[in-house]
């Protein structure tokens, strides 16, 4: 369910579920698993998450997602949901 719509490759692999509430939590994935990460981003204020080293480490960014926060007003959080996996 985590992954909606996306369908891997392989069934073999975990899903990994990760949000600020996981900061420095030391993971021990392994290729072909899938992370699903849910941060919530200031981006009306200009602060956005910087996923550009994520990419360059060799990561396939399968869903790049935002959505409202709680609160509707201009300028308020947003939920960025990003799914992506390192191929095997």
């Amino acid at each position: 369910d985590l992954l909606r719509q996306i369908e891997p490759a392989s069934y073999y692999g975990d899903v990994w579920n990760l949000s600020s509430h996981d900061n420095r939590t030391r993971l021990e994935p392994q290729l072909g698993d899938h992370f699903v990460l849910e941060l919530l981003e200031q981006s009306g204020a200009g602060y956005q998450w910087d996923i550009s080293e994520i990419e360059q480490s060799g990561a396939t960014i399968l869903q790049d997602e935002r959505a409202r926060a709680d609160d509707e007003s201009v300028g308020s959080p947003v939920e960025r949901r990003i799914t992506l996996c390192w191929e095997e």
